[in-house]
Parts: C-alpha cells; sequence; structure tokens
C-alpha cells in the first residue's frame, strides 16, 4: 500500500513569516492558525502538530491547504450563515399584537401576560408548534424595539 503524500506548507516569504509571527503572539484562532503554518513550515508533520495543539488533524490540514492557496488572507475565519429564523416576521408581528391586548380579550382569566402564559397561549392556539419561554423574550424585546 501506498502512502500517503505528506502535506507542509509552502515555502514562506519574509513578510509572510514576520506577519504570522505577529499573530502567534494574539490569543485567539488566527494565532493558532498562525502557530500550525510556521509548524509546518519549520518540517513538523501533520500528526505532530495536531498533538502538539490539541487540533484534529483535518483541522490543520484544512489550514495548511488553505494557506498554500490564498496567502496569510486564508488564515481568516468565513463568516458562517446563521441558522434560519424559525419564526417568521409574520408570526413575531403576530406575537406583539398579542400581547398589545390584554388576556381578557381572549377569554383568558388573568388581566396580563406572562411569559409563560403567553408561550402556552401561543401554543394552545397553534400560533407556533413549539416555542421557548426564552424565546418569546426575544422575540419581544426585539419587537417592543429593545436590542
Amino acid at each position: 500500500m501506498a502512502s500517503a503524500k505528506k502535506l507542509f506548507v509552502r515555502k514562506l516569504s519574509y513578510a509572510e513569516k514576520g506577519r504570522l509571527l505577529l499573530f502567534e503572539r494574539i490569543n485567539n484562532k488566527k494565532a493558532v492558525r498562525a502557530r500550525i503554518i510556521l509548524m509546518s513550515a519549520s518540517g513538523m508533520k501533520v500528526e505532530i502538530i495536531s498533538i502538539l495543539l490539541n487540533k484534529n488533524k483535518n483541522t490543520v490540514r484544512k489550514w495548511i491547504k488553505q494557506f498554500n492557496k490564498v496567502g496569510i488572507s486564508g488564515l481568516n475565519s468565513k463568516k458562517q450563515p446563521g441558522a434560519t429564523p424559525k419564526f417568521t416576521d409574520r408570526i413575531r408581528k403576530r406575537i406583539k399584537d398579542i400581547v398589545d391586548k390584554k388576556p381578557e380579550n381572549y377569554g383568558l382569566p388573568y388581566k396580563s401576560w406572562s411569559l409563560p402564559k403567553l408561550k402556552h397561549f401561543l401554543e394552545e392556539k397553534k400560533i407556533v408548534t413549539s416555542i421557548c419561554v426564552q424565546t418569546v423574550k426575544n422575540i419581544l424585546k426585539k419587537e417592543m424595539g429593545g436590542k
């Protein structure tokens, strides 16, 4: 069985090495990525780098390949798309409209909404399939102009 070709970073320019050394001093994700590149440039194998940095071998390979492909800018994280909102703007507005009225208007035996009461009402009336109290709170905060 043939052994797989070992992956190493390409030869670094003087400027690249300088920038990587600067990145390495910052304690963030880019610093770890810079360490991966510098360690590979010094001849360390992916397996050793992954052990020393406590990173998955595939992660180490990914950053080496990315650096080899596009250079320093390849160490930046791509913005990950967020989750698709579970509740549409229409449902969010409807929740706000419900809260703007008193529970008595809906034939309920209490004078004001609490988050658990509102959650129960929304699910009971099939406005939403299910919703947690924190999500109700977040929707109201946003719809009422909070941050």
